[in-house]
């Protein structure tokens, strides 16, 4: 797993033990029991054999402690452990100096980029008013900051189901598809966490260019408030995709390729599923034939989503009014599912509504299936300008409240 090494600084249970003596750090000779098992996005193309390195930038020793972090930080846990007992020395060229593979890692322990991040404050400097030419060249993190942040997060998610049961009031946030200014503006008519509780529907990134920060935001908040906002999976986050729509490009042309692996790997742990107050299901795409709530919760995570299968459809399944039963979709991956097929779901899981944004219509909302399927989008002017942005407030009563642009309208009672 990726190293927040404040933790391993104060925290025993990691398998490291400072000695405040000699200040020296024992690593012992066989992991903690309880040690998480590597996140999968963990490069195993770096080992020991690869150090020592050469630092040739005619600067001083200190500036290795800015190079190994990004190193370091691409390397699992027991890989630190072998790099750590590495007595080799590494070398920079301009002052002769020497050190060990130990010595730089003891003090990679305070390194900045490992050190708690003050992400209240990264929070307030994302959500300041701020020119749209700016807003695509802005850097909030740094590679490390985003390692960090990304593990922390998989750790939330994993622990929870992958299906979520949450209470309203709520507000349900769709596609957004990369456009920061539609998520700040979305808070800035609702409120931010954890004023107000949110739901979000997946596809958070690719096809404009602030996915990185878009996730980054969400991801914050989520550490930050995890009662408080809930992400779902869609199809955006899924590494196929992202390589097609341009979230690869983005994180390849910010960061690396590698933290582009490590976004994958923790969106392959985001939850498939929400039912608000046992009535309303949410979800990215649609249903299978004869779906329980148990099939989902049954869905093991983390895990990368194939052309077929029950995430699969959780994902890309699509509603057709004009008929019934079940079938492949259109899109060629997924299928559809009919007005029976969808009233059975219903009547079975005791549901009254459904709630989805996955495929772009032209009206922001639209609902479907005798009025109980509601698909709607939340990216402003992704087709054409003009195009309006709408999320949802479920209420209590579970009646549903669009908010647009220039206001709220209340569509049933």
């Amino acid at each position: 797993m990726l190293i927040d090494t404040s933790t391993l600084h104060h925290d025993l249970n990691l398998g490291f033990n400072m000695d405040t003596n000699t200040s020296s750090l024992s690593i012992p000779s066989s992991p903690s029991p309880s040690l998480a098992p590597p996140s999968p996005y963990v490069s195993n193309t770096l080992s020991p054999s690869q150090f020592p390195m050469e630092l040739c930038d005619g600067s001083h020793l200190e500036n290795a402690y800015t190079v190994l972090p990004h190193i370091f930080s691409y390397l699992s846990l027991q890989d630190l452990k072998s790099l750590y007992r590495v007595s080799r020395p590494i070398h920079t060229a301009a002052h002769n100096s020497v050190s060990t593979c130990k010595c730089i890692f003891q003090k990679l322990i305070k390194c900045p980029d490992f050190d708690s991040i003050d992400m209240t404050s990264i929070i307030l400097k994302m959500t300041s008013p701020v020119a749209p030419e700016t807003q695509n060249t802005k850097t909030y993190f740094t590679s490390g900051q985003v390692s960090v942040i990304l593990d922390r997060l998989r750790n939330i998610l994993i622990k929870e189901d992958s299906l979520l049961r949450i209470s309203g009031p709520v507000i349900v946030v769709g596609t957004l598809y990369g456009c920061l200014q539609d998520l700040l503006h979305i808070f800035q008519i609702h409120g931010f966490p954890p004023s107000t509780c949110y739901l979000f529907l997946g596809n958070y990134v690719s096809r404009a260019r602030n996915g990185c920060e878009i996730f980054m935001l969400l991801a914050m908040y989520k550490i930050l408030y995890p009662d408080s906002i809930f992400l779902l999976r869609g199809k955006e986050e899924m590494r196929t995709f992202q390589r097609i729509y341009g979230f690869y490009e983005e994180i390849k042309r910010k960061y690396c390729i590698k933290l582009w692996q490590a976004f994958v790997a923790t969106m392959e742990c985001l939850p498939f599923a929400c039912v608000i107050d046992g009535k309303v299901f949410c979800v990215s795409g649609g249903i299978s034939a004869d779906l329980t709530m148990e099939q989902i919760s049954a869905i093991k995570r983390p895990i990368e989503i194939s052309v077929e299968g029950l995430g699969c459809e959780l994902i890309f399944a699509e509603p057709v009014e004009d008929r019934d039963g079940y079938g492949e979709n259109d899109r060629g991956i997924g299928h559809w599912f009919g007005l029976d097929v969808f009233e059975k779901f219903l009547l079975q899981n005791q549901f009254l509504y459904m709630i989805r944004s996955s495929r772009y219509i032209p009206e922001p909302a639209k609902t479907m299936m005798n009025n109980k399927l509601l698909n709607f989008f939340s990216r402003h002017s992704y087709m054409q300008s003009g195009e309006e942005a709408v999320t949802v407030e479920v209420r209590k009563d579970l009646s549903f409240c669009f908010h647009y642009v220039d206001g709220p309208m209340v569509l049933n009672d």
